[in-house]
């Protein structure tokens, strides 16, 4: 299974991110959070199935705070701010491998231990940490996770 990981949209989603998840044909698309309006998750949906989470800057939105999924032998835990996701994996009790996924730092990391991995795609329109716009795929197959970060 391909996912495509995004977050901190903060109100646009450039064509350039649509041209490139319909380039990379993804099954699945993850909005860790701060969409800014429902609106702008409407082209994603055009894409693939969308999962989302409400970010600090998604006000009146009809999304939770946290989403759990199971997508091919791997528990996917989403969650915009990193506490949140915290407390949702400590309530956790990992019986497949775990995938935490966050949003908020704009800083795209991936950092994988035994049977945890704590991904953040960064942001597609505000970058923070040197690096440039980007997203996350995922390949997910039998509980094994193998990802790179697309700078868009």
């Amino acid at each position: 299974m391909k996912v495509a990981v995004i977050a901190d949209t903060h109100g646009a989603i450039s064509e350039r991110v649509l041209d490139l998840l319909r380039t990379e044909r993804v099954d699945l698309i993850l909005h860790a959070g701060d969409y800014a309006n429902e609106a702008y998750l409407y082209p994603l949906e055009t894409i693939a199935p969308l999962e989302v989470v409400r970010g600090n800057n998604d006000f009146d939105s009809p999304h939770p705070l946290t989403r759990t999924l199971n997508l091919d032998g791997v528990s996917v835990h989403m969650a915009h701010l990193p506490r949140d996701l915290e407390r949702l994996l400590r309530d956790t009790t990992p019986n497949e491998p775990i995938l935490g996924i966050h949003g908020h730092t704009h800083v795209p990391c991936f950092e994988q231990t035994d049977d945890l991995t704590i991904a953040n795609p960064g942001s597609t329109r505000r970058p923070r940490g040197g690096g440039g716009p980007s997203m996350l795929i995922l390949e997910l197959a039998g509980g094994r996770i193998t990802h790179r970060f697309v700078e868009v």
